[in-house]
């Protein structure tokens, strides 16, 4: 089988799932059913009587080419007809398809048809294309279609060819709207075996049919009636929840006796390892020679392995292109020359690197959390969207990823972190858990020292120390060169009714920290002259509640970005002659899912007030009514107690 036979759909990942997210279906072969009136008549689902639009159908036709006729590409074929509801659905009128050049988009045809009679079909020119990646020529075609109004009904039709024998994604049978019929077709050729797959989360039902004749397999998958998959504040991804069927190849017959391709993770790891892996490290020029320069006379295993990580991650660039396979005929010596690599190749790079000064590695597969939990039971190396390097140092592992610039040697970026991953080997490949920071590692400290004068205004100085997980997303927040000013503006909006000046963030990437500090002083129109009164909880609070919706309605887990802690001192100096008018009560919640914790004291005295403030959050993914309970009532306690004041007034 030739390199380019398998390459396209294991690097169409984003294309197949994009496409059937947007809800495109077509079939050159097999035409839209015709309309009918229980079409017109269609309304709202009586259990989501506010849905915007449904789909009333969909289908995807996807045809394998015979990897033994070298002239017929695999095909995709989409359809879909939608009826709109309420103007919130007039966006049905707008469509995005992803596609490359290795993913081609072939044609697209459509249409507007109204409730008095009239077609509006999609002109020519209502079509652009927008380039998103110019390394991977990724593009997106976009359309609006004439005439949508409510009570209109909007179909479609597209084919996109690939030079692939394989297909990886599966066909999602769910879209954000209701679905009255959905519908998947694979004509997998007597040349190729093939296993299938689905995920049902909410038990709606997909019923399967399987005929065979002299020219292969055809594998139809439906259902019908399905519920628009639901959108929850920090709910998972639509993948976690789209009900869902596909198919993996897992062999190729020919005259020879064959090849395992998918059908477990050793041969999978083996066809990477063949196709990819192997040639991209034979062309390593230049790369053993520049490792050795960097680790020079360095003596300590992980100070060798530091400087190394540093180069690849700063010098060489990073291409964003997701997945495990590298770009066609990419080998190290390019991408080291190049000063460019995505994320497989930065691996690769890295790893050889490190083991041309002696210290073992193995590749590790990851899986990004925001593209749905994989099935690793699935050996399907589209799953994974990260290569990273596992180095073994005498105090331990230590799992690396040189692909983003903000991550700190050892750290891992919280879409990856605690999630299952592969342990790539070609003999012994191991499914592992990678590790994640504790709540308290990522942290974000808040100091603020302010004084009240005696014309009833309040000033001072402020500082945040934003740690683990905070302090990469506050790094990467904006370009160095523009960082003072983005934290400028969100102080302001953080602070409001206060001038912030003399701005200053620091970061210090390798141990994962970045400061923020500032002076701020109250406008002239926000002084009263004889009170005062302050949100003690800002600029970290104050919480607002966002799981209001009831234990017994919640039907999908909470995904928050990472386990974290807030923590705030507040201390406010007075003068003589004012007195404490409002001061928040001391209180504190512990449960499953984290801590508050809050103190506040006058010290009458010395004429000062000390608030401070905890807030952890320790669950990261929260799974049933009473996890879900536990976190709603902790961020209850926390709104309430940030919903207090304090105040000052002259006596």
């Amino acid at each position: 089988m030739s390199r380019l036979d398998r390459r396209s759909t294991l690097r169409v990942r984003r294309f197949i799932a994009f496409a059937a997210a947007l809800s495109l279906t077509a079939s050159a072969r097999a035409a839209l059913p015709a309309l009918s009136q229980a079409d017109w008549g269609t309304k709202a689902p009586a259990d989501d009587p506010k849905a915007s639009l449904v789909v009333l159908f969909r289908r995807g036709e996807l045809t394998l080419m015979d990897p033994r006729r070298r002239g017929i590409s695999s095909s995709l074929h989409l359809e879909q007809r939608l009826k709109v509801l309420t103007t919130e659905g007039l966006h049905g009128g707008e469509l995005e398809i992803a596609h490359s050049d290795r993913f081609r988009l072939q044609s697209l045809t459509g249409r507007t048809l109204l409730p008095d009679g009239r077609v509006l079909p999609l002109p020519a020119d209502a079509k652009f294309e927008r380039r998103l990646s110019s390394r991977a020529k990724s593009k997106v075609t976009a359309v609006a279609f004439p005439g949508v109004e409510v009570g209109s009904i909007v179909e479609y039709e597209a084919v996109l060819r690939f030079e692939s024998v394989f297909m990886l994604e599966p066909w999602y049978l769910s879209a954000e709207s209701p679905v009255v019929y959905s519908e998947v077709v694979f004509d997998v050729p007597k040349s190729l075996q093939a296993g299938t797959w689905g995920r049902d989360p909410f038990q709606v039902g997909i019923e399967t049919e399987t005929t065979r004749d002299m020219k292969g397999m055809r594998l139809r998958a439906w259902a019908r009636n399905l519920p628009a998959v639901p959108s929850e504040p920090a709910g998972p991804p639509f993948e976690d929840l789209a009900t869902q069927y596909g198919i993996i190849t897992t062999g190729y017959l020919d005259n020879s006796g064959g090849l395992q391709l998918f059908d477990n993770w050793v041969h999978t790891c083996q066809r990477i390892q063949e196709w990819d892996y192997t040639p991209a490290r034979d062309k390593d020029h230049g790369v053993k020679q520049r490792a050795r320069e960097l680790a020079g006379r360095i003596a300590d295993s992980r100070l060798k392995a530091e400087a190394l990580y540093r180069f690849v991650r700063d010098q060489i660039r990073n291409e964003h292109d997701p997945g495990v396979m590298l770009e066609e005929d990419a080998n190290l010596a390019q991408v080291l020359s190049s000063g460019g690599g995505d994320s497989a190749e930065k691996a690769l790079l890295l790893q050889a690197m490190l083991e041309a000064v002696g210290l073992d590695t193995h590749l590790v597969w990851a899986n990004e959390r925001s593209t749905g939990i994989a099935l690793l039971e699935l050996p399907n190396p589209a799953w994974f969207e990260r290569v990273l390097v596992a180095v073994d140092l005498p105090a331990g592992r230590v799992f690396l990823d040189p692909s983003e610039p903000e991550l700190a040697f050892g750290v891992l970026a919280a879409d990856v972190e605690g999630s299952k991953a592969l342990l790539f080997d070609t003999k012994l490949p191991e499914v592992i858990a990678l590790p994640s920071l504790p709540a308290e590692a990522n942290r974000r400290s808040a100091t603020l020292k302010l004084a009240l004068d005696g014309e009833g205004r309040v000033g001072g100085t402020g500082e945040i120390v934003f740690g683990g997980q905070h302090a990469v997303s506050a790094i990467a927040r904006a370009v160095e060169a523009e960082r003072v000013a983005t934290w400028q503006r969100w102080l302001e909006g953080r602070l409001p009714g206060f001038r912030i000046e003399a701005v200053e963030a620091s970061a210090a990437i390798e141990s994962t920290e970045m400061r923020l500090s500032w002076r701020m002083t109250q406008h002239d129109d926000e002084v009263l002259g004889d009170e005062v009164t302050l949100s003690p909880s800002r600029p970290l609070g104050p919480v607002i509640q966002d799981f209001a919706l009831p234990p017994s309605q919640r039907v999908t887990p909470v995904v928050l970005p990472f386990a974290d802690r807030d923590e705030l001192t507040l201390e406010l100096s007075f003068p003589e002659g004012w007195r404490v008018e409002a001061l928040p009560a001391a209180t504190g919640m512990k449960n499953d899912a984290g801590v508050l914790h809050v103190s506040a004291v006058a010290d009458l005295e010395g004429r000062v007030v000390r608030y401070e403030r905890r807030l952890d959050v320790i669950a990261r993914e929260s799974g049933g009514r009473e996890a879900y309970a536990k976190l709603q009532a902790l961020y209850a306690a926390a709104e309430r107690q940030d919903a207090k004041a304090l105040s000052l007034a002259r006596r």
